[in-house]
């Protein structure tokens, strides 16, 4: 009668085991399933903008300098090797960062430039074919921006997530991810890792099936544990057993404000302890380098491009009878005062009417007082809206990259905290948060600017300021670019 207990016992086992085995297989295949779906539209989106990028280019070329256009045979077949090449450089993972996709790509097309130079070398071809790689490049990434904004794509790379832990709320966390555009995730519950810990086994599998079904989700869910510090041992209890079940889950690392690209892991063999090494280093010397000359590159030509949109905001400005520049002292790197330029916007008493309109309206008080800005400035002559809404205002600050002051992408200058009427900039300079800011040349643009500037808070502001500069590097600052001519376009972000 014992044996046959045991028996029986065994075969419950071997059946829960074989129930478990069977739940994650299912949940590993939708995965995989999704993530050939979206890798496919990716290799779709990078085909026809690099297609279209090699033909528009070499026939613009033919018609402009009567060179021989790329026929569309050859311009296939690199575009087939450029494929091959991203699909082995890893630029086809779909939920992979922004930063590290750029990288990528940018990295199989300058692996493509050496292949096209040899194979001109080699049949005498004319190497200024080779001018078509930056087009496609720049194609490719704006192709990928492109299907990421997608609602079937988002729809395809967001996860149901059941958060476990206090580490962080809910909102916040929304919030940081608000514009991730690699794996998305769908918050359904917050639970507590004490109550979670309390299963194992078939038990906890069948409980995460239950709370993804009571939550209405009709995706694979994936554990995130953002544990509080008091939640330590219930924690690694829970990650036990979640390896024993076979999911997979993402835990956050413990530390705010680690920059991604100087952590390296380490492990000893033998060891339970994941050390975190940190080197800051990465990000100088080349680096800094290659961005001052990017700076200067891209300045002189957009001043050179733009130099009748200058003449003609100049010519509005004059008809207004005030000056067509607005400069104002703001801080730069290690804390330099600098003239930031920019065209004038509001009227000549500006400062006035800004001390008289929060003396007299609260409303508009707080709003300074929190967004350093109003929503609806009576101060804003008509030409000055029209500048503001397209961006046009900070055209003059292209020379204070010229000047070495600014760079195109970098915090937002903030003023001289000497200056009054600015108390959060004032506040932001006094705090140790501003070491952040100094250690990096100010921008044209940035992080601020292209998350939705009239709305972001101030202490939003130092946040996005501070992981700029932990994370700086030159993909990230490509990526802003892209993502500030677009809000520019969609008028969003002003």
């Amino acid at each position: 009668m014992k044996n046959l207990d045991r028996m029986q016992g065994h075969d419950v086992a071997v059946n829960s085991n074989a129930v478990r085995v069977g739940q994650t297989k299912r949940v590993e295949s939708a995965r995989i399933v999704k993530s050939i779906v979206a890798t496919s539209l990716i290799v779709a989106a990078d085909c026809l903008a690099a297609l279209v990028a090699m033909l528009a280019t070499t026939w613009a070329m033919a018609l402009v300098f009567g060179a021989a256009p790329l026929l569309p045979t050859h311009a296939a077949t690199l575009m087939g090797l450029m494929v091959l090449v991203l699909l082995f450089g890893g630029a086809y993972r779909p939920s992979q960062w922004e930063v590290g996709e750029i990288g990528g790509i940018l990295s199989g097309v300058g692996v493509m430039v050496i292949f096209h130079a040899v194979f001109l070398t080699q049949t005498s071809g004319d190497f200024a074919l080779l001018v078509i790689w930056p087009f496609v490049a720049l194609a490719i990434i704006g192709a990928r921006m492109l299907v990421r904004a997608l609602s079937l794509f988002k729809t395809m790379l967001t996860t149901d997530v059941l958060l476990v832990g206090n580490g962080i709320d809910v909102g916040e966390f929304n919030h940081q991810q608000r514009s991730a555009r690699g794996s998305r995730w769908n918050i359904i519950a917050q639970l507590d890792p004490k109550s979670m810990a309390s299963f194992e086994g078939q038990e906890l599998a069948n409980r995460l099936d239950g709370l993804a079904a009571a939550y209405g989700s009709r995706k694979p869910i994936t554990v995130m544990i953002l544990p509080g510090q008091e939640e330590a041992e219930s924690v690694q209890k829970l990650i036990e057993r979640l390896r024993a079940i076979g999911r997979r889950y993402i835990i956050s690392v413990d530390h705010v404000g680690l920059s991604r690209d100087a952590v390296t892991l380490r492990q000893s063999i033998g060891s339970d302890l994941i050390l975190a090494e940190v080197d800051h280093t990465r990000q100088a010397g080349a680096g800094l380098l290659a961005k001052r000359t990017f700076d200067l590159f891209l300045s002189a030509c957009v001043l050179v491009v733009l130099s009748p949109v200058y003449a003609l905001v100049a010519l509005f400005l004059a008809f207004e009878r005030g000056p067509i520049f607005f400069s104002q002292t703001r801080v730069g790197r290690d804390g330099k005062r600098f003239e930031c330029f920019k065209f004038r916007t509001m009227r000549v008493d500006a400062q006035e009417r800004l001390a008289e309109i929060l003396a007299t309206d609260e409303a508009a008080a707080r709003e300074w007082a929190k967004h350093q800005k109003l929503a609806n400035d009576p101060r804003i002559t008509k030409t000055g809206k029209f500048l503001r809404q397209t961006s046009l205002d900070e055209l003059p600050q292209l020379f204070n990259v010229i000047l070495g002051d600014m760079s195109f992408v970098g915090p937002r200058p903030i003023i001289a905290p000497e200056i009054e009427g600015y108390e959060s900039d004032r506040d932001y300079s006094h705090s140790p948060e501003f070491a952040n800011y100094t250690a990096c040349d100010p921008g044209i643009t940035g992080l601020w600017q292209v998350s939705g500037r009239a709305t972001t808070t101030h202490r939003e502001r130092v946040r996005l300021d501070r992981w700029y500069a932990r994370n700086w590097s030159w993909t990230l600052d490509l990526l802003i670019l892209y993502k500030t001519v677009s809000a520019v376009v969609g008028r969003s972000g002003s």
